[in-house]
């Protein structure tokens, strides 16, 4: 998430720019000085360092530990058209560099993806070769989302569709209309080849099973009835939950069988806030926010309810007290 872009006033002059949970089990944080990286569960530091304004990170252990980061332009060695790939462990760095400015990246077990201005490029890990680039349909968007699985499916919005991108094949599968307003958030679930997808009004959450009928929506959960700013959702590794947090200080928790609502938790104002399923503890989830801070909780299947686990201030990984 990219706090200069999120319009929140609290965070605005704050220390991070950027946060990100990645493989599930990392937060990345870009800074005005740098990066940090931490373990989520359980919370250690991974690497830090002060290497200038950064508003992109990418963490990558799949193949080998690599950092992907883009800076503000604010140091001349530091583009906001150029991705530096640094292994902390040798130490080397590799350097990506495009004709626009990088607006998001993500990556799965074999794709790394730059989302840039104009057009979407692709790449192949563990090398990072170029194997193709995508035009896009709404320039200077940064949302797209890639699949966990083996599929390796690309999607992004274009005007009032979403396309769907075999990565194996190298074609285009499906145009997919989700909502009648612009796309906010898109996302793929963990097992299954399930993308969840909200419009800029933010109160309906529609999942397509790409792999089964993928033109009509699978299940639909209607998060509120008053417009919100989605900031994340993501699945429970076995596809049972779905966890969205909005600017409405809610996270909502689905149970994805009957596409209701299984809980829901009202926390302090005004913090955006992203969430993870914990990878060790199937009913486990997190919550990451900028101050920064770390929050687990459970979900209790059996007494159906959301259990408060722990607290923790990342910087120091001091518990906090509920």
């Amino acid at each position: 998430m990219n706090l200069r872009e999120d319009n929140n006033s609290k965070f605005f002059e704050s220390e991070i720019l950027f946060f990100k949970i990645c493989e599930g089990e990392y937060a990345t944080f870009g800074l005005r000085e740098g990066v940090k990286i931490y373990r989520i569960n359980p919370l250690e530091s991974i690497w830090n360092g002060r290497i200038g304004e950064i508003r992109l990170v990418e963490f990558l252990s799949i193949k080998k530990i690599l950092i992907a980061f883009v800076g503000t332009g604010k140091e001349p060695t530091l583009s906001p058209r150029k991705i530096i790939l640094y292994n902390p462990k040798i130490p080397t760095k590799t350097e990506l560099s495009f004709d626009n400015t990088i607006l998001s990246m993500e990556h799965n077990k074999t794709r790394f993806i730059v989302n840039c201005f104009e057009k979407i490029h692709i790449y192949e890990i563990p090398d990072f070769e170029l194997i193709g680039t995508i035009p896009k349909g709404v320039q200077g968007n940064p949302i797209l989302a890639l699949s966990e699985t083996n599929s390796n499916y690309l999607a992004f919005p274009k005007e009032k569709t979403v396309e769907i991108y075999d990565l194996n094949q190298f074609e285009k599968l499906y145009s997919i209309k989700c909502h009648k307003n612009p796309i906010s958030y898109l996302t793929f679930s963990l097992e299954n080849n399930y993308l969840a997808t909200c419009s800029k009004i933010g109160t309906l959450v529609r999942i397509f099973d790409l792999d089964n009928k993928p033109q009509k929506v699978w299940k639909e959960y209607r998060r509120g009835t008053r417009n919100a700013k989605i900031y994340n959702i993501s699945f429970l590794v076995n596809d049972e939950f779905m966890l969205i947090t909005s600017n409405h200080e809610t996270i909502h928790v689905v149970n994805l069988k009957n596409g209701k609502s299984f809980g829901k938790l009202n926390l302090e104002a005004k913090i955006p806030r992203i969430c993870g399923f914990d990878q060790t503890n199937k009913n486990q989830f997190f919550l990451i926010s900028p101050e920064p801070k770390l929050l687990i909780y459970q979900i209790d299947t059996e007494n159906k309810k959301l259990v408060f686990v722990k607290a923790c201030k990342i910087d120091s990984n001091q518990e906090e007290q509920n």
